[in-house]
């Protein structure tokens, strides 16, 4: 998810509490998609432990849709 200013926002940012809170409340799970392999952001070559993923789905790759390091992601 991007806030206003087309940044990420991190599922512990404090913006998103009262979220959390009245889903607590509620009792209502809440999962979401937090992360990809590692792999999936590495250049796609015959190092990419998941090249073959990667180039067999071609939407299984972002080195180049993401300009933050995977690990600040």
């Amino acid at each position: 998810m991007r806030d206003q200013h087309n940044e990420l926002v991190s599922p512990d940012d404090a913006r998103l509490d009262a979220l959390w809170a009245a889903a607590g409340e509620l009792r209502l799970p809440v999962m979401a998609h937090v992360a990809d392999p590692v792999a999936f952001f590495d250049p796609l070559d015959a190092t990419n432990e998941r090249w073959k993923n990667c180039t067999r789905i071609q939407t299984g790759s972002f080195p180049r849709r993401h300009s933050r390091p995977f690990l600040i992601l």
